[in-house]
């Protein structure tokens, strides 16, 4: 295999950061490979809110953990397949000592404007070129989708300088791993038809 393939190859989701910070060179060398990735006719419409101060970090953990309850809370009055699964993730919401950051340095918060053509596929290949470039600099990422209330809370978005017509589309986090875990297994492609 090429490198590009050993990176995509041994990348993994990281839960567990060193608590040393990332340098500005190396978020900035992140954002430069996420917006290299493929967009929508060219129209460039990501933006990128990056936070590193560790106590906006904590107040976001704590407001998305509120919402994302609150959200589960409402499925589980449903009583729908899958309860328990629901169930465990709300306690988890309501723990305290919980972070959906796992102790990561720097949240990037991806934004769309309206312009895109593409939101989600522009979005979500921003943001495996990162995970990906984080990867092959020896750093570790995470995908945090619990985090998405953040997109919703007009505060965060204000202290952000988001505007209104923006939408959050993923939620990254980016440190040194604290330790090796390994790569995730993954089964075969599964091919439907190949003609």
């Amino acid at each position: 295999m090429n490198e590009v393939m050993n990176v995509i190859n041994s990348r993994r989701s990281v839960r567990s950061y060193a608590p040393g910070p990332l340098s500005e060179q190396e978020i900035k060398e992140i954002l430069g490979c996420g917006v290299r990735a493929p967009n929508g006719c060219n129209i460039q419409p990501l933006r990128f809110a990056v936070i590193t101060d560790k106590g906006a970090m904590n107040r976001y953990n704590s407001i998305a953990k509120k919402m994302f309850s609150g959200h589960l809370a409402a499925q589980i009055d449903e009583n729908p397949p899958g309860l328990e699964n629901l169930k465990h993730l709300k306690r988890m919401m309501d723990d305290p000592k919980y972070d959906m950051f796992f102790g990561a340095p720097c949240l990037v918060l991806i934004f769309t404007a309206p312009c895109s053509m593409t939101p989600e596929q522009d979005s979500a290949v921003c943001a495996e070129n990162m995970m990906l470039a984080a990867h092959s600099m020896g750093l570790g990422s995470c995908w945090v989708g619990f985090a998405s209330p953040l997109g919703k809370d007009q505060q965060v978005l204000k202290e952000l300088n988001v505007p209104a017509d923006h939408k959050l589309m993923a939620q990254l986090v980016f440190g040194h791993p604290l330790k090796d875990t390994g790569v995730t297994p993954r089964n075969e492609p599964i091919i439907l038809k190949w003609m």
